[in-house]
């Protein structure tokens, strides 16, 4: 499900960065507006979801020990 906050926020993200007419987001009607938050709305429900932060669970990756060797030149 797509928060009706994010949709809104990332349709006026997208307005705002191709608005070439320098009306601002706030002016623009509701025709405009639902047509951004339409592309806004197809954009997010196409968009994984994140991934979940394993950093926060203390589990710790293993390091896989490696072979340093170095070249004497015999």
């Amino acid at each position: 499900m797509i928060a009706t906050k994010d949709a809104h926020t990332l349709a006026e993200t997208l307005y705002e960065a191709s608005n070439t007419t320098h009306v601002p987001w706030s002016r623009r009607g509701r025709l405009v507006q639902d047509a951004w938050l339409g592309a806004a709305t197809r954009q997010l429900a196409s968009t994984p979801p994140p991934l979940p932060d394993l950093s926060s669970t203390g589990d710790k990756v293993a390091e896989i020990p490696t072979e340093t060797t170095t070249a004497t030149g015999r």
